[in-house]
């Protein structure tokens, strides 16, 4: 079955890769009713499970079309869309509460090669501090120094919890030694919003930034960090191993 949604998806990629532009010509009207023509395209004869989707009465939002075969002998079939991390519903008519991000990094010169494992969080602010989601990647600024990154972070909740205050927490690691750089903390000002859109420029902590501790946190299994990019001294307790 695994082999089956693996080779119809490398299908789909390569089928829309090979798409070409398409000219006008006398012969246009004809080519787009064609085209409009309700129809079921098989992936590839040798994979009977999926077959992708077209017809008008069942349109897949923003996402891909699926007729799943439940039973052949029975001809019993069951029409699916496979929905992007923004959508959902069973047409993926809804958009789901989520925090569009883009972010660019900074790095002082004695950085500038090192290989940094960075985890971006989406928390609230309850006591157990919730991560909602998050996303994990390596950044070396010899390579990525004028890159943004995007990302969609979305909430464990639908609808989101409107009594709570959401921030984005960072930690960075160095890759190699996993060394740990500090964390950075930027809050959501506009909480109310459905689609939160943030544009952040981040500076990476220098190797020479002791990572500053506070004593006025009792942690119980951790110690008590302050944020690298806070001016009020913001506090939270980097847990243990465990």
């Amino acid at each position: 079955m695994l082999s089956d949604v693996r080779h119809f998806l490398c299908y789909e990629i390569k089928r829309k890769e090979k798409q070409q532009a398409k000219y006008l010509s006398l012969n246009a009207s004809r080519e787009v009713e064609n085209h409009n023509e309700n129809k079921v395209k098989s992936v590839n004869s040798r994979s009977p499970f999926f077959e992708i989707y077209h017809q008008r009465e069942y349109e897949c939002h923003r996402s891909l079309g699926l007729r799943v075969w439940l039973n052949d002998k029975k001809n019993l079939t069951r029409y699916t869309c496979l929905c992007p991390p923004s959508f959902y519903g069973d047409q993926c008519q809804y958009q789901n509460q989520r925090v569009s991000l883009t972010i660019k990094f900074q790095t002082l010169s004695d950085s500038l090669s090192t290989l940094f494992a960075i985890i971006i969080s989406l928390i609230d602010d309850s006591e157990q501090r919730i991560i909602h989601s998050h996303e994990q990647f390596t950044y070396l600024s010899i390579r990525d120094c004028k890159s943004k990154f995007n990302f969609y972070l979305l909430y464990s909740t639908r609808p989101k919890n409107q009594t709570k205050t959401y921030v984005i927490h960072i930690d960075i690691y160095e890759k190699l030694s996993l060394s740990y750089r500090g964390s950075l903390l930027f809050p959501m000002k506009f909480p109310f919003l459905p689609v939160h859109r943030l544009a952040l420029i981040a500076v990476i902590p220098s190797k020479d930034d002791k990572n500053p501790s506070c004593s006025n946190s009792q942690c119980v299994h951790g110690k008590c960090i302050i944020y690298s990019n806070q001016t009020q001294n913001i506090t939270f307790c980097q847990c243990n191993r465990g």
